[in-house]
């Protein structure tokens, strides 16, 4: 009975250690596995090529939901103001401008997660930025798809008008 036992707590120690050392391949994390979680970039819909950034036009509105790239076409001073819809609007709704000298390629939830805007827009204080011609301009919500309320708006969207 004692070389019984002993050799079933062998064989249960061999499996145990058998299971602890196999080693199993797990599978990179990349951009795509995320892609349902973010709100979507809002490229312009009639470049041919989806990577180019919307050229910054005179009079532009931004939706609260997506993440904007835009291009500056010429070196000019535009104001950024967040413009009430609602009387329902968030009074802490933000929108975070970044102005970058190149395009981001790693992914814009990166750089919005990065919390280093270079302006922050507020409600009711309108900012005037100089932007350079060639520079990237990216705008993110406060209030986007990921940490809204479900099937409420915001109350608001950023106008940018070129001064």
């Amino acid at each position: 009975m004692k070389r019984y036992f002993i050799a079933v707590m062998m064989v249960v120690a061999l499996l145990n250690f058998t299971a602890c050392t196999h080693e199993s391949e797990t599978s990179p994390h990349t951009e795509n596995t995320y892609s349902d979680l973010y709100p979507q970039s809002a490229f312009s819909e009639n470049s041919a090529d989806t990577t180019d950034a919307e050229w910054l036009s005179d009079l532009t509105e931004c939706e609260y939901n997506k993440f904007y790239e835009f291009k500056v076409k010429e070196t000019a001073s535009y104001n950024f103001e967040i413009v009430k819809t609602s009387s329902k609007a968030d009074e802490k709704l933000k929108w975070f401008i970044y102005v970058l000298d190149e395009s981001f390629v790693n992914g814009l939830r990166y750089l919005y997660e990065s919390n280093n805007p270079d302006c922050t827009i507020q409600m009711d204080e309108a900012v005037s930025l100089n932007l350079v011609e060639n520079s990237y301009i990216y705008c993110f919500c406060s209030y986007n798809e990921y940490n809204a309320t479900s099937d409420t708006a915001a109350g608001a969207y950023l106008l940018i008008e070129r001064e």
